[in-house]
C-alpha cells in the first residue's frame, strides 16, 4: 500500500511582541532592577556635578575678566576710584590705588590661616590713615606662623612717618568669629568688625600692598598677585559628562549581551 507523506505538526510562529517580551524579561530580575536603578541614580548625579563644575568655570572666567580689566590700569588716587561710597565693589576690585598717610601700628591685626610658600602663615593687615578721608586696611604681606598658635610671630614693624602706598583693592571678607583667638589675631579681613574698635572711618574693603614709598628696611613677604587662569573646572565638567555616558553605555552593552544570550537559548 502506498503511503502519503507523514503528517507534520504545525509550527507556531512567534510574533514580534512575544519575542520582545521573552528577550527583555530579564529586565524584571532583581539584579537588573538594581543595576537599572543605580544607573538612573548616577546619571543625573554626574550631570549635576558637570553643571556645577561648568558654573565654577564661568565664575572663574568672569573673575579673570575683571582682573584683566582692572589690574593693568594705572594707579589712581583712592578718592578718585571710590568718590561716592567708600566701598570696594566687584567693578573696582583689583584696581591699583594710591594713598598717602601714616600707619596705625597699634591697630594692626594678623589674619590666621593664610599659607604661603608652602608653609603656615598669617597676613599682616595695618590701617593706613590719611590726613583726610577714610582709612584703608592694607595687607602688608605674609609672615610665617610662630611655633605655637598662641605665640605672636615676628612681624616687621610698619615704618613711622608719612608714606605713600600703591595697593590693589579687594572687597571685605565674610565675618568670622574671633572667639578663642589670641589678642590681635582674626580669621578674616572684616572692615566692619575692625572699625568698631577704631576712632576713624574705614573703607569697606582693603588693599593688598604693591609698593611703599619710602621703601621700608624690612617688610613682610608681599602678597602674590591674582591669577587669571580659568583652572581645571571646564575639563572636570566634560569628565562628568563622559562618566554619565559611560554609565549609560555600560548598561546598554550589558543589556545587549543579555539579549544575545536569551536569543541563543
Amino acid at each position: 500500500m502506498l503511503r502519503g507523506p507523514a503528517p507534520t505538526c504545525p509550527t507556531v510562529a512567534r510574533g514580534p511582541a512575544g519575542t520582545v517580551a521573552a528577550v527583555l524579561r530579564f529586565l524584571l530580575r532583581p539584579r537588573w532592577l538594581a543595576l537599572t536603578g543605580l544607573v538612573l541614580l548616577l546619571v543625573p548625579l554626574f550631570l549635576r556635578l558637570s553643571q556645577w563644575q561648568y558654573d565654577r568655570h564661568l565664575d572663574r572666567r568672569a573673575s579673570a575678566d575683571v582682573v584683566r580689566a582692572n589690574i593693568d590700569r594705572p594707579p589712581a588716587p583712592l578718592a578718585d576710584v571710590l568718590p561716592a561710597a567708600p566701598a570696594v565693589t566687584n567693578a573696582v576690585q583689583w584696581r591699583q590705588v594710591t594713598l598717602t598717610g601714616r600707619w596705625d601700628a597699634d591697630a594692626e591685626v594678623l589674619v590666621r590661616n593664610r599659607p604661603f610658600e608652602g608653609r603656615s602663615g598669617l597676613l599682616v593687615v595695618t590701617p593706613l590713615v590719611p590726613a583726610s578721608g577714610p582709612a584703608l586696611l592694607v595687607a602688608r604681606g605674609h609672615v610665617p606662623a610662630a611655633a605655637s598658635a598662641t605665640d605672636r610671630p615676628d612681624v616687621p614693624a610698619a615704618q613711622p612717618g608719612e608714606v605713600t602706598v600703591v595697593a590693589r583693592l579687594r572687597p571685605g571678607e565674610t565675618p568670622r568669629s574671633v572667639e578663642g583667638l589670641p589678642p590681635g589675631q582674626v580669621l578674616a579681613v572684616d572692615p566692619d568688625a575692625l572699625a568698631d574698635e577704631l576712632g576713624y572711618p574705614l573703607v569697606d574693603g582693603y588693599g593688598e600692598l604693591v609698593s611703599e614709598q619710602p621703601a621700608p628696611a624690612d617688610a613682610p613677604t608681599p602678597v602674590e598677585g591674582p591669577s587669571v587662569s580659568p583652572g581645571p573646572h571646564l575639563s572636570y565638567a566634560v569628565q562628568w559628562v563622559l562618566f554619565a555616558l559611560l554609565a549609560v553605555g555600560g548598561w546598554v552593552m550589558l543589556a545587549w549581551r543579555e539579549v544575545q544570550t536569551a536569543r541563543s537559548v
